[in-house]
C-alpha cells in the first residue's frame, strides 16, 4: 500500500533525502555533545545586565566570596536600602547564567551550595535582612494623584499632550496592573535584523544584528523602516500602538436606561509583552468602557489623543461632536470604529523631540515615564518614591477576594499564587481582626484608609534645597577632593600644549569620567539633604496640628475646594480641563454625561496643542533650612476627588 503512494519515477531522490536527513541529524547530535543543548535566547535587558555584571566581576573579583564581599562593602553606610540576601542571591544566579554561557558547563552543586550559605549566614557588612516597605495604593490615592496631576502639579512638560499622555498611561496601569515594560519601550532595545535596502554602515552589509543601545534617532529610523517593510513587528515593539486598540460602540442592553442612552463607547486593548519583554509574550485583552467619573475615564482620554492625531479613518469623525453622536443600526449590537491605515503602527504614547513637539514615531520610554511619576510623587509631598509597582500592588490587592485566584494570576501574569503571596500581598492586615473576633460590625472604611498609602496633597512640602544647603554641599570633603582634581587637570592642560593626539584623547576621557563622578556625588548629597529636609517637615507636621488645637487656636484650614486653581494655572485650557474632570460624576446613562464628555474631549484636544510657559512670579516653592528647630506650621491641603 505504501508503494502505491510513492512516485516510482523518483525512488533515488527519496533515498537521497533520507540519507541527507540522517547525516544532518548525526551532525547535529555530534555538535550538541560538544557544545551542549541550545540555550534559550535572553531578552535585551537581561543581556545588558549580564554584560554589566561581567565587567564588575572581571574587574574586582577573583573568587565568588570576594566578589560578594566587595558588593556589600561598596554599599554606603547611609544608604536607605541596603543590599539584601535575596538581591545577592539573584546576582549569583546571574553570574551562574553568564558562566554557563561562556564555559558551557555548570558550576558544581557543592560550590553553589557553599556560596549560597556564605551569602545567607557568613556575609557581614552593610547588608540588611529587613524587607523594605512596599506601598500599596488605593483607589482614593490614585484619584488624588490624577486630580493633582491636572489641577495642581507645578511641573512643566515639553507640551501639554505629554501631560494627557501620562494621565492615559496611569489609567492603563490602574486598569490592567501591567508592568512598565508592557506599556512603554525600555531603554535597551534590540533589533533582530535590519533587512532594509540601505546600508547600516557595517562592513558585513545591511543584514547585521544590532545589539547595542539604540539612540532616539535610530529608534525613529527603525520605526519608519518597520512601517515600510514590516520589521517593526510585535516582537520588537513593546509600546501600545493604535492597531493594538479597538474603539467600539456597543449597545446599552439595560432596559431601564436604554431609552435615554442607547449606546456606549468602549475600548479593547491588547497587551503583547506582559512578562519578560521579548521572549515570554503573554498576550492579553482588556475591555474598558465609559466611566461616570471623567477623571478616570480611559475612553475620554483615548478619544482626545486619537482626535489630536487625526487617527480615525473617516475624517468626519475627527469632529468629537459627530463622533459622540454615532448610533447603532437595529440589527447590530456593536461596531468597530476603524483607525486610519497610516496610524496603525503609530504608538499611542510618544516622546518629545528636541524642539518640544511630540514625535511622530518614537514611543514613550519607560525611563521617561518613571521619572515623571517620581517627580509627581515628590510634588504631591510623598517621602518615598512613587512607582508603577505601587499602582500594580494596589490593583492586585483590590482584585484579591473579588475574583478567583486563577483570574488574579492571569491579570498579574503570574504562573501561580506564590508570587502574589510573597511579594504583592499588602503587608498591613486588611481584615478588621478586632471586630471580627468580637463579632461586631467591621470598620471596613477605616481599615481601607489605614491599610493603604492615604496620600495627602501638601504643597508646602520642601521640593528644592535652600541655596545655603546647596552651597554647603560643595564644601564637603569628597566634593572638595573631586573639584581640586578637576582644577589640577585643567591646569595640566594649560601647561602642556605640545602633546600627542593619544595623550589629548586620554585627558578628554579623564575629564568626562571626572565630570561624571562629580555629578554623581553632588546628586547623591543633594538627594540625602532633601530627604532629610522632607523628613523633618513631615515629622513636625502632625505635632503642629495638635499643638494648635491644645493651645485653643483654630485648626489648620483644609483647602479642599481649591477655588484659585484656575488663577494659578498658566494655560486656560488646562484650567478648563481640571475643572471639567473634577466635576461631580454624572450617570453614564444620562444625556448630561455625553455633554460633559464632549466638553472634556474638546478641552483636552485644545490642551494637547499648547505648551505651558513659566508661571507668574510669587508662586515659587518655599524653602526650609536644615535645622533642629521645627519647620513652619504646615497648611494641610487636600485635593477634592469626586468619588461616586
Amino acid at each position: 500500500m505504501a508503494d502505491s503512494y510513492t512516485n516510482p519515477s523518483q525512488p533515488r531522490d527519496v533515498n537521497a533525502a533520507a540519507i541527507s536527513t540522517d547525516f544532518d541529524y548525526q551532525r547535529f547530535r555530534q555538535q550538541q555533545e560538544q557544545t551542549g543543548p541550545r540555550a534559550k535566547p535572553l531578552s535585551a535587558t537581561t543581556t545588558k545586565g549580564l554584560e554589566a555584571l561581567k565587567k564588575r566581576w572581571e574587574k574586582f573579583a577573583t573568587y565568588f566570596t570576594t566578589f560578594f564581599k566587595w558588593l556589600v562593602d561598596q554599599s554606603r553606610a547611609s544608604r536607605e536600602h541596603q543590599p539584601q540576601a535575596s538581591t545577592l542571591r539573584q546576582y549569583f544566579r546571574n553570574l551562574l547564567m553568564w558562566r554557563e554561557r561562556v564555559n558551557g558547563n555548570e558550576l558544581p552543586p557543592k560550590i553553589r551550595a557553599g556560596v549560597n550559605s556564605y551569602i545567607e549566614y557568613d556575609l557581614s557588612g552593610n547588608r540588611s535582612n529587613t524587607r523594605r516597605k512596599k506601598n500599596v495604593m488605593s483607589n482614593v490615592d490614585f484619584l488624588k494623584i490624577l486630580a493633582f496631576h491636572y489641577a495642581e502639579d507645578p511641573a512643566r512638560y515639553s507640551n501639554e499632550r505629554q501631560r494627557v499622555q501620562f494621565a492615559m498611561l496611569l489609567l492603563i496601569h490602574a486598569f490592567s496592573a501591567a508592568r512598565p515594560c508592557s506599556t512603554t519601550n525600555t531603554n535597551t532595545s534590540t533589533a533582530r535584523s535590519l533587512t532594509v535596502g540601505t546600508s547600516t554602515g557595517h562592513a558585513d552589509g545591511p543584514n547585521v544584528t544590532v545589539g547595542a543601545r539604540l539612540t532616539k534617532q535610530s529608534q525613529a529610523e527603525q520605526m519608519l523602516a518597520g512601517k515600510e517593510q514590516r520589521i517593526f513587528d510585535d516582537d520588537v515593539a513593546r509600546a501600545i500602538r493604535y492597531k493594538d486598540i479597538d474603539l467600539l460602540l456597543v449597545r446599552n442592553t439595560d432596559p431601564a436606561t436604554s431609552a435615554v442612552i442607547p449606546t456606549k463607547f468602549a475600548m479593547r486593548v491588547r497587551l503583547r509583552h506582559w512578562k519578560g519583554e521579548l521572549h515570554k509574550p503573554q498576550p492579553k485583552e482588556l475591555v474598558w468602557h465609559q466611566c461616570s467619573l471623567l477623571l478616570a475615564c480611559p475612553v475620554t482620554h483615548l478619544l482626545a489623543l486619537a482626535l489630536d492625531d487625526g487617527a480615525l479613518r473617516s475624517r468626519a469623525l475627527n469632529d468629537p461632536s459627530r463622533l459622540l453622536a454615532l448610533q447603532l443600526p437595529p440589527d447590530r449590537n456593536q461596531i468597530t470604529i476603524s483607525w486610519r491605515k497610516g496610524c496603525l503602527e503609530t504608538p499611542l504614547l510618544r516622546e518629545c523631540e528636541s524642539n518640544g513637539n511630540t514625535s511622530a514615531v518614537s514611543p514613550l520610554t519607560t525611563t521617561q515615564s518613571r521619572y515623571w511619576l517620581k517627580r509627581l510623587g515628590g510634588n504631591i509631598g510623598l517621602l518615598s518614591n512613587l512607582t508603577f509597582y505601587d499602582i500594580r500592588r494596589g490593583v492586585a490587592n483590590a482584585i484579591d477576594g473579588h475574583a478567583p485566584a486563577a483570574v488574579r494570576n492571569q491579570i498579574l501574569g503570574h504562573a501561580n499564587g506564590l508570587t502574589f503571596d510573597n511579594h504583592y500581598l499588602n503587608p498591613t492586615i486588611r481584615l478588621d481582626v478586632q471586630n471580627t473576633f468580637l463579632r461586631r460590625r467591621t470598620e471596613d472604611a477605616v481599615m481601607h484608609t489605614l491599610t493603604h498609602m492615604d496620600i495627602v496633597v501638601d504643597c508646602d512640602v520642601p521640593r528644592n534645597l535652600p541655596r545655603k544647603v546647596a552651597d554647603a554641599i560643595e564644601s564637603l570633603p569628597d566634593m572638595r577632593k573631586l573639584l581640586v582634581e578637576r582644577q589640577q587637570l585643567s591646569q595640566s592642560d594649560e601647561w602642556d600644549d605640545s602633546d600627542t593626539y593619544d595623550g589629548a584623547r586620554h585627558r578628554e576621557c579623564q575629564k568626562r569620567d571626572l565630570a561624571k563622578r562629580i555629578r554623581s556625588s553632588r546628586a547623591y548629597h543633594r538627594t540625602r539633604a532633601l530627604t532629610k529636609l522632607r523628613q523633618q517637615y513631615l515629622e513636625h507636621k502632625d505635632d503642629a496640628v495638635i499643638e494648635m488645637q491644645l493651645s485653643g487656636k483654630a485648626a489648620p484650614v483644609v483647602d479642599a475646594q481649591h477655588d484659585d486653581t484656575a488663577s494659578r494655572l498658566v494655560l486656560p485650557e488646562r484650567a478648563l480641563v481640571a475643572t471639567l474632570l473634577a466635576s461631580t460624576p454624572t450617570d453614564t446613562t444620562s444625556a448630561q454625561h455625553l455633554q460633559d464628555m464632549l466638553q472634556a474631549v474638546q478641552a483636552m484636544i485644545a490642551m494637547c496643542r499648547r505648551k505651558e510657559g513659566r508661571g507668574p512670579r510669587g508662586h515659587r516653592m518655599q524653602d526650609h533650612t536644615l535645622s533642629s528647630s521645627p519647620p513652619p506650621t504646615p497648611k494641610i491641603q487636600e485635593t477634592r476627588v469626586p468619588i461616586r
